[in-house]
């Protein structure tokens, strides 16, 4: 038994040589060469091939399954940002997304190997780039754009007020509380997402306001927010319909009577739950904003709890 290693890379996943897996894997090789006019593709072609090939390859279910010399192990970022287009934005994947991208690359190599294509195994890193791309693009909108979406939001939030420390710490407070109030109230994990990213940003427009108003007025936060957010936003190949949202909370989240969903609701809430201490309201004011803009049960639990004593 052998493995197979690509220079700097973790061990991959390469399986056995039994010889009713080698002859399907053959088999369907040999589907794929009739249908290229007997003839094996370019080399600049011949990964995306063998993508293809796969499409075809299934073990029937009473042949043995290909079986795994070593699990694969996780890259770290700097071998990742071999194979993958997506160097600055790693962060914005976990190890399962990672896991299931190498899987498919990693099926490849096994495939090569089991027909005895190995010398085509170097031309991977290369082609790989490529094939993670559109495997990627596929998968726009999805669960790998929004895996780490609100750790990278938060990462470039913290670096953009700059040792700020007053302003970072409410928009985490704020975040804090927004999260738990829409994982309580069980809303949907899209629009938890959104709520997340919009309350890490909810804020984000303030250092503008100062700059061209000499203000923090919520109304020139409102103005200022939604272009940030969206400059903060825009290279992280979000949805338009997530993006907008985010910056429809951003840009409105002084507006009460423009509270349209839950999840500007939860955002409201977590909002006052931070500014109630932060700026040391009164009772009379606690009482009459519950009385305004408190809806959800969690965030009234927490109100109660916190200030109602």
């Amino acid at each position: 038994m052998q493995t197979i290693e690509l220079p700097e890379s973790a061990v991959l996943r390469v399986f056995d040589g039994k010889e009713d897996i080698k002859k399907i894997a053959e088999d369907t090789v040999s589907q794929q060469i009739a249908e290229n006019g007997g003839k094996i593709p370019q080399e600049r072609d011949f990964i995306k091939w063998v993508e293809n090939a796969l499409e075809y390859f299934v073990p029937e279910e009473d042949k043995e399954e290909l079986i795994p010399l070593k699990e694969p192990q996780r890259l770290t970022c700097e071998q990742w940002a071999q194979y993958t287009p997506y160097e600055n934005k790693l962060e914005l994947f976990d190890g399962q997304a990672l896991a299931d991208l190498r899987e498919r690359e990693n099926m490849i190599i096994a495939l090569l190997y089991n027909i005895g294509l190995e010398h085509f195994i170097k031309i991977l890193p290369q082609e790989s780039k490529t094939i993670l791309y559109e495997l990627l693009q596929e998968q726009s909108g999805g669960r790998y754009d929004l895996v780490n979406i609100v750790s990278a939001t938060m990462k470039k939030m913290i670096k953009y007020f700059d040792g700020d420390v007053k302003r970072i710490n409410h928009a985490l407070k704020v975040h804090g509380f927004a999260k738990s109030i829409g994982k309580l109230e069980n809303i949907p994990e899209d629009k938890l997402r959104i709520l997340e990213v919009g309350a890490i940003l909810h804020d984000i427009g303030i250092k503008e306001s100062e700059r061209k108003y000499s203000s923090s007025a919520g109304k020139y936060q409102e103005i200022e927010g939604p272009p940030v957010a969206r400059d903060i936003l825009q290279e992280f190949s979000l949805n338009e319909e997530f993006t907008d949202r985010v910056c429809h909370l951003i840009g409105n989240h002084h507006t009460y009577s423009k509270i349209d969903d839950v999840d500007f609701q939860i955002l409201v809430e977590a909002d006052f739950l931070v500014n109630i201490f932060e700026d040391s309201m009164t009772q009379e004011q606690i009482e009459s904003i519950k009385q305004k803009y408190f809806k959800t049960n969690t965030g009234l639990c927490f109100l109660n709890s916190m200030y109602c004593k």
